[in-house]
């Protein structure tokens, strides 16, 4: 009987489970397998300081090549382009295009940010992105990084098994996704 059970029990985890995998995108997939409970958490106990990490991935950088193209010794770049000043619609809009769950160094999620704009949006961000367009600096600040490793593969054994990846600050992204939309 327990081995008819156990048959019972797999064909019906099959069926059920095909039913739920049947036409999702990847964004689906992964959502219907962290419900399930099929992904460890992203928590990894690395047993080493943390600037040991850091300068393992930062010795992997090639430095940039010193011989920078002068433009201003061929075209007058002054007069080929500038920023426009954004409306509060292309803040608005910018932010609904950023898809992130996770919280930037500041500890500002973008959940967070999508809640309080309504409030903040008129003076605060308005104001902020304009500042930096008209002006073209961008603050150091928004040059920080939160690094997250994420493991290539099962176990972890060495610092050679993680994936660096970068969680930008939220309002930087809205920045960027402003510019980039003026420069197309």
């Amino acid at each position: 009987y327990r081995n008819r059970a156990n048959a019972a029990i797999r064909s019906g985890k099959r069926n059920y489970f095909s039913g739920v995998f049947r036409g999702l995108d990847s964004s689906g997939l992964w959502r219907v397998l962290r419900w399930a409970g099929c992904l460890a958490g992203n928590d990894i106990d690395l047993d080493c300081d943390v600037d040991i990490v850091n300068n393992f991935y930062v010795e992997g950088i090639n430095p940039v090549n010193s011989n920078v193209f002068d433009f201003n010794s061929c075209v007058d770049v002054d007069n080929l382009f500038s920023f426009r000043r954004a409306t509060k619609q292309e803040d608005w809009d910018s932010l609904n295009i950023i898809k992130s769950k996770s919280a930037d160094v500041d500890g500002v999620s973008l959940q967070f940010l999508k809640i309080m704009y309504p409030h903040i949006s008129k003076i605060w961000i308005y104001n902020l992105v304009n500042s930096i367009l008209m002006t073209s600096m961008f603050s150091d600040t928004w040059k920080v990084v939160r690094v997250v490793p994420i493991p290539k593969s099962g176990v972890v054994h060495g610092l050679d098994n993680l994936w660096p990846i970068s969680i930008l600050p939220v309002l930087s992204k809205i920045v960027e996704h402003i510019i980039k939309e003026q420069i197309n």
